[in-house]
């Protein structure tokens, strides 16, 4: 599959269906072509990126631009959100944080978490489509392969190695990319990458393996 364009993708994590209503209503009108998901919880925000790979069969949706998210009391989002920067996959998104709970704990927090941005939570129409799209007028697109899908994990290639964030992050020598063609004919994404890398080096005695022995009394 190859595409020239990738819609630009929202992740909004929202319970209330009002609000998930005023999320649709804004974006549309922001631009009809952004593409929103909309889910209840940051858990499910989680759930939703990382998926097994039959979900990945029946759903191949792209990564988001933006993942949108409330925070509140007692904060158990914090820990989604960590999930997510902890992800090499992921950790890239930004992750905006709307609270009601206003306060110099809650911001740090959130930031400390790995949010990009902590805003109050806006309850008028007007204000929250002003803010969403001052933050996607700053937010660019990201550079797309032209082979979508890894042709070993079947995911979608979001990034390319010789461009964007991810740039030049896998070097490969002449003997690593033999092994790697020799098994793959199609495009492959950085993840695997890394992963058919380190099981050259494994083949190859190249890889030390640190093991700790546990004695049982």
């Amino acid at each position: 599959m190859t595409a020239l364009k990738k819609k630009f993708s929202i992740l909004v994590s929202e319970d209330h269906a009002d609000y998930q209503f005023l999320y649709k209503m804004a974006l549309s009108e922001i631009d009809p072509d952004i593409e929103i998901n909309l889910v209840y919880s940051s858990e499910q925000i989680v759930e939703f990126l990382i998926k097994d790979k039959l979900q990945r069969s029946l759903n191949r949706q792209v990564l988001p631009n933006i993942i949108f998210l409330e925070v509140r009391p007692p904060f158990r989002e914090l820990e989604d959100i960590k999930t997510i920067r902890n992800s090499p996959r992921y950790n890239k998104i930004p992750v905006v944080v709307f609270t009601d709970v206003v306060s110099d704990f809650t911001v740090t927090k959130s930031l400390e978490a790995g949010a990009s941005e902590v805003y109050a939570k806006p309850y008028t129409y007007h204000d929250l489509k002003m803010l969403l799209q001052g933050i996607i007028s700053k937010t660019p697109a990201r550079r797309l392969t032209k082979s979508l899908f890894c042709c070993r994990c079947e995911d979608y290639i979001e990034f390319d190695n010789e461009h964007g964030q991810f740039a030049h992050q896998i070097h490969l020598s002449t003997n690593e990319i033999g092994f790697i063609k020799a098994k793959f004919q199609g495009p492959l994404c950085i993840p695997c990458l890394n992963q058919l890398k380190t099981s050259y080096r494994i083949i190859n005695g190249d890889f030390t393996v640190t093991s700790q022995t546990l004695h049982k009394k």
